[in-house]
């Protein structure tokens, strides 16, 4: 990752040929309603009528305000960073025991800083056929969208030696990003994790039935996140 000032205004892509720009030197909050509401139009311009994408986008906006009252955006974006959205095993060549090559840079974004801080998951927990019968439905390899509690100390998913695993590459995230371990759970495995996943919607829309099996996930799973959280009403 390679940090770098703010990137000011880019473009990302609102269905099929259209793109929408955006501010990326304002907050988390405006990336994320400038985006969701751009699919929205989208949808209305080409509908011309309700329709079960138009009525999720409208649901998460409204997650999205619930959000910011809630103080679930950890942090506003100081700067941007350079990200690899697919930095998997498969993309990374190993020469002499160091990394020597990085492929597949075909969707590198700039974005902030929360919005890259996805569990690094397949150093630990590593499966590229996506078949463990307690998968979340829709699961497509994001691990933002397993359950909070899969990783926790004692549930028995990983051996002792994946749990040291784990906490080794943690703690060198925590010294070469210069964050606190408490701020970097936060981001990967607390509050960052619901940015996230709002921002995958923002991103990539609703391109089948796949992505809304996903909302729906996301929906039942932050209805009960708000219902525990005191300061909801």
């Amino acid at each position: 990752m390679f940090e770098h000032p703010p990137a000011g205004v880019m473009k990302f892509e609102v269905g099929i040929m259209e793109t929408h720009p955006v501010d990326l030197e304002g907050t988390l909050y405006r990336l994320l309603v400038s985006q969701l509401q751009a699919w929205l139009d989208y949808e209305r311009r080409q509908s011309g009528k309700p329709n079960v994408s138009s009525e999720a986008y409208g649901y998460l906006l409204l997650a999205v305000e619930e959000m910011e009252k809630l103080e679930y955006f950890v942090s506003n974006p100081e700067y941007t960073i350079f990200y690899h959205p697919d930095l998997e095993p498969r993309n990374i060549l190993i020469e002499d025991g160091k990394i020597s090559t990085i492929l597949d840079w075909d969707d590198v974004l700039a974005l902030p800083p929360v919005l890259t801080r996805k569990p690094i998951a397949w150093l630990w927990d590593f499966n590229d056929e996506y078949q463990e019968p307690d998968l979340p439905d829709g699961y497509d390899g994001d691990t933002d969208f397993f359950p909070v509690d899969r990783y926790a100390k004692g549930n028995g998913k990983l051996s002792d030696e994946d749990q040291r695993l784990k906490e080794y590459s943690e703690q060198q995230m925590v010294e070469k990003l210069g964050l606190t371990m408490q701020c970097y759970m936060d981001e990967v495995y607390g509050r960052g994790r619901w940015s996230r996943r709002l921002w995958r919607f923002a991103k990539e829309g609703f391109s089948d039935g796949e992505q809304y099996k996903r909302f729906l996930a996301f929906k039942r799973e932050w209805e009960a996140e708000v219902a525990r959280v005191p300061d909801a009403e």
